[in-house]
């Protein structure tokens, strides 16, 4: 009982000539210690075949470890690729091929993991490839009658069929139905971080977009996603670095270890500083780097 079959009827259907890919899952909580014993059985009117097997418990439980720690490491690569695209340190097309060839690492390891199936699907949209991401969606939508999947993942899904049909209409409903998913998963920052693109008001004003990460940021959010959403903002309009709080200068500690400082900014955190009366570690750090950046009298005043 710990082999399941994705089909229990083929039909001339599932042959390409006279091959047939067959698709079997063999459940490791059903497996004991030491060998377990199964068999497929493929019979018609006129044939009939067994497939033996044997697999060793703890092997199997080891070998499932270590793929979930390879798809961990692999998603901390498609994340990096990820910042470092948005940060401008990769171009386009280096972070496409580069995380293409992630994402088909990570589907080696599991075919059919809803998350690696919609990066993919993003891939496939940014190249604009849209009646393979079409395809794609559909069959997603398939596997999703047969499991349950996460809020996150239902977002996620909701967003990428937005990009695939970019009709008002539909995309408003979207955003609501994410808006709605969102409210019963306050401080997810994955749904949050879909809403900066689907909620009209997040997309178009540059402030609220701001407000909302800070918003975040007090929910205990410490995703870099964030950090860079705030750090891009920031850098297009240093007016929206008006104080410097725990949320700001977490996001500045973040460009100045990933050197996205600009002069424009360093002006701005040089007049913020001019309002803070005790020492902060941290403030000193930032100023260390604005001086790098900047290296005048008024940035060494405050250094020193």
């Amino acid at each position: 009982d710990f082999i399941t079959v994705e089909k229990e009827v083929l039909t001339d259907d599932d042959f390409l000539g006279n091959i047939c890919s067959f698709n079997y899952r063999i459940d490791s909580a059903k497996l004991h210690a030491g060998n377990n014993y199964g068999a497929i059985i493929i019979s018609n009117a006129n044939f009939k075949t067994r497939i033996e097997f044997q697999v060793a418990g703890e092997q199997m439980k080891s070998l499932q470890l270590g793929n979930r720690r390879k798809m961990r490491t692999l998603m901390f690569d498609l994340l990096n690729l990820y910042l470092g695209f948005r940060l401008k340190k990769r171009s386009t097309a280096s972070w496409l091929d580069e995380s293409v060839k992630v994402v088909e690492q990570m589907i080696e390891i599991d075919e059919k993991n809803p998350a690696t199936l919609l990066y993919k699907t993003q891939l496939l949209l940014t190249e604009e490839r849209y009646n393979e991401a079409k395809w794609q969606l559909s069959m997603i939508e398939k596997e999703f009658e047969k499991i349950t999947v996460s809020p996150e993942i239902k977002s996620y899904y909701l967003y990428l069929t937005s990009l695939s049909n970019r009709e008002e209409g539909y995309v408003n409903k979207v955003a609501e139905m994410v808006e709605d998913i969102y409210r019963n998963n306050r401080g997810n920052w994955k749904i949050a971080w879909l809403m900066l693109y689907l909620i009209e008001d997040y997309s178009k004003s540059q402030v609220r977009r701001y407000e909302f990460l800070e918003q975040l940021f007090t929910e205990n959010c410490t995703s870099p996603i964030i950090y860079v959403e705030a750090v891009l903002l920031i850098k297009a309009n240093p007016m929206l670095l008006n104080k410097l709080s725990a949320f700001e200068i977490q996001v500045l500690n973040y460009a100045v270890k990933n050197d996205v400082l600009t002069k424009e900014m360093v002006r701005q955190i040089l007049y913020l500083m001019t309002k803070v009366k005790d020492y902060s570690k941290r403030l000193y750090e930032i100023l260390v780097k604005c001086y790098e950046v900047m290296p005048d009298e008024e940035t060494l005043q405050h250094v020193v």
